[in-house]
């Protein structure tokens, strides 16, 4: 790679972006080398250096500009392509999501599949947001924290190929005061747990053995990332007639030369029927949390010569008609008891352990039972003491 052929790679490369790519990677700015350009060493390897043209109106900038991006490429044992891109954007890393099949072959795609793939191609990414903050079987919706996340995320050109997506994982833009960059691991981390889970995934969908070895596997896949939300989005991946294979790849642009190794996952159309499967069985039992359940008292239970007991609230959870358990202290009970008899609503609050045929609600609290008569739920007014007798 001649210099020449590095101006061409550099576009519109500023550099200032080159100046954040460095602090990010961990080099130090030891001053500047007259009125055109500074000096970067490396913390890790002082004799490491770089000379970063600071002045554009300098007649021999960009040809200088080139010689920073080989400098460093050269460094981190990497392309000078790589480190192009990412210093112009702050890529962090590039997940390529790729569908294999003769209907694509040509590098297009029906249109109906096409808003669809890119759509699960982020959901894919939701998935793992989601389950990098918090390890379960299925996730109900984003967080906050995942949507900003999802902010850092560009949808970058279709490449040959079949047919490939690319979506592109933007780090912030570090401090120049730091020589650290103190907010990539959310990226970082959503992206490894990205990788871990897709890994799991494949190897429990691999596994040709009996269901409760298979069983088994999912479960371990969920404490590395796996969701039914991340099966959702690779069987929504494969198209409408989950007829395609499915091809994985990330490739880390993140700067400095730990960054992890490029990685492809591949997911033929039997692991798809596969992966299918795999969410039903994610989807079987799992807990909503923070849950309001509200309907009428089917049931009542309640052991002999005991004061506290169980109902059975007909409710809706999760947009599907379930009969949920509450447990019931003495006072409560008594409640449930009156509004049974009187065909009046309760309410109470909780999490929600949905199975596939039921419902429990966990940590019950809150309990309420609606009034009739103007249809706001009100807590039973506490007997008022009785004054004693004098």
């Amino acid at each position: 790679m001649t210099r020449d052929d590095v101006i061409k790679q550099i576009g519109n490369l500023r550099w200032t972006q080159l100046q954040s790519y460095l602090i990010a990677s961990g080099w130090a700015d030891y001053g500047a080398l007259g009125p055109f350009a500074s000096i970067w060493h490396h913390a890790d390897q002082s004799d490491a250096q770089v000379l970063l043209p600071t002045s554009e109106e300098a007649e021999d900038f960009l040809p200088r500009l080139a010689d920073a991006v080989m400098a460093i490429a050269e460094f981190e044992g990497r392309t000078t392509e790589d480190i192009v891109i990412a210093a112009s954007d702050r890529f962090g890393d590039v997940i390529s999501i790729r569908v294999v099949h003769e209907d694509v072959e040509g590098g297009t795609i029906p249109a109906i599949d096409g808003v669809a793939l890119n759509e699960k191609a982020l959901e894919l990414l939701i998935a793992a947001a989601m389950s990098y903050l918090t390890k379960r079987q299925y996730h109900q919706r984003p967080t906050a924290v995942t949507n900003a996340f999802l902010d850092t995320l560009r949808l970058g050109q279709t490449t040959k190929g079949s047919y490939v997506v690319n979506l592109f994982a933007l780090m912030p833009e570090p401090p120049i005061d730091q020589p650290t960059l103190q907010d990539v691991p959310m990226t970082n981390n959503v992206i490894s747990n990205l990788s871990s889970g897709l890994k799991a995934l494949s190897h429990a969908v691999s596994l040709k053995s009996k269901k409760k070895d298979e069983h088994k596997a999912l479960d371990e896949a969920v404490a590395a990332g796996a969701s039914a939300n991340m099966c959702d989005a690779l069987v929504g991946i494969s198209g409408r007639d989950k007829s395609r294979a499915v091809e994985i790849s990330i490739t880390p642009l993140r700067p400095g030369k730990d960054r992890p190794k490029p990685v492809k996952f591949s997911f033929a159309k039997e692991k798809v029927e596969r992966l299918e499967k795999a969410s039903a069985y994610y989807r079987r039992t799992y807990t909503a949390k923070n849950k309001t359940v509200q309907g009428y008292i089917k049931r009542l239970d309640r052991a002999h010569g005991e004061k506290h007991g169980t109902i059975l609230v007909a409710a809706v959870v999760e947009n599907s008609e379930k009969m949920v358990e509450i447990d019931l202290g003495p006072r409560d009970y008594k409640r449930a008891i009156s509004a049974h008899g009187s065909d009046t609503e309760v309410r109470c609050s909780g999490d929600v352990l949905i199975k596939p045929r039921s419902a429990t609600l966990l940590n019950p609290s809150g309990f309420r039972v609606l009034n009739s008569g103007d249809g706001l739920f009100t807590q039973e007014e506490e007997p008022k003491p009785k004054k004693a007798k004098r």
